[in-house]
């Protein structure tokens, strides 16, 4: 399987993404058994709830010590110490401390919802379609009626990919007035860089929660948070009303997950450099808090 790479914001470099359970996603995704085998039982959402329950028990965090050394995940930023944290979910959805991530707050900034690794989509097919390395995404299909598709004509999207290393608490990209989340049922087929390759139409297919944003600065904005294999829930912490920038809206418990944002036509422009990348096909790292777009 071809390396997976990114290129980090911070320092501009190209990087080869540290895939966790690489081995499994490859088993899973990359021979025609384990893509059978995927989409007829692995991707029920009872699986991925029994892993969630074991990471939910004090048994778990025996496993958070050997997760923190093979990812190299950087906990000088979190809240809490390792022995604090009480199961391995606790340490997953773990907080940082705030000084770590400081929100651009120019007024026109709109600024990244999560830790992740981010794809820019300018301006969507006139059939709402989100392209993305090759792969069509149907927006009507991710939206599943909470939010009204036709007001996303010609629009524009956000994609950010979180990996388990990475932050798993989401963010609001700006101020407004926020709808209640509506969960929409599905499947949980991974979003790891091998599983997106495959062609399944993960965002239409995938459990996921829907949000409508009636921002200060972009409009309509549809916040989407797509749940994933072994994702044993998406947990929303905000109450539905005014919301300000970078207010906490939720987070994910263990296993990748994906958010997406859909913008209505011409109200944001993406900063030129994920706009290359995003061409390009390579992502992005990215950290909650930081620009990545002005309003148009």
């Amino acid at each position: 399987m071809a390396e997976t790479r990114y290129i980090e914001r911070s320092d501009g470099t190209t990087r080869v993404e540290r895939v966790y359970g690489d081995a499994l996603a490859r088993l899973l995704y990359g021979t025609q058994a384990g893509r059978f085998a995927t989409d007829r039982w692995l991707v029920r959402p009872v699986l991925s709830k029994l892993v969630g329950l074991w990471h939910d028990t004090p048994l778990s965090r025996r496993a958070i010590a050997g997760f923190v050394r093979e990812l190299d995940v950087d906990l000088s930023e979190a809240q809490k110490e390792l022995s604090q944290f009480r199961t391995f979910n606790d340490f997953f959805t773990r907080k940082l401390r705030p000084e770590c991530r400081p929100i651009d707050r120019r007024p026109a900034a709109l600024v990244c919802p999560a830790d992740g690794r981010v794809l820019v989509v300018p301006e969507l097919t006139p059939d709402l379609e989100l392209a993305l390395k090759g792969v069509r995404y149907s927006v009507r299909r991710l939206l599943a009626g909470v939010v009204d598709p036709p007001v996303f004509e010609r629009g524009s999207a956000l994609v950010v990919r979180l990996s388990p290393v990475d932050y798993h608490r989401f963010h609001f990209p700006d101020g407004g007035t926020a709808d209640a989340a509506v969960d929409v049922p599905g499947r949980l087929h991974s979003v790891s860089p091998l599983a997106l390759r495959t062609g399944f139409d993960i965002f239409g297919e995938n459990k996921r929660a829907v949000t409508r944003l009636a921002s200060d600065h972009f409009g309509v904005v549809a916040i989407v948070e797509v749940g994933a294999l072994c994702v044993g829930s998406i947990v929303q912490t905000f109450q539905p009303g005014r919301v300000e920038r970078g207010d906490e809206k939720g987070y994910f418990c263990f296993g990748g997950s994906t958010m997406v944002l859909v913008f209505e036509r011409g109200r944001v422009r993406f900063d030129h450099d994920l706009v290359e990348h995003s061409i390009d096909g390579l992502e992005t790292r990215v950290l909650f808090g930081s620009s990545i777009g002005r309003a148009g």
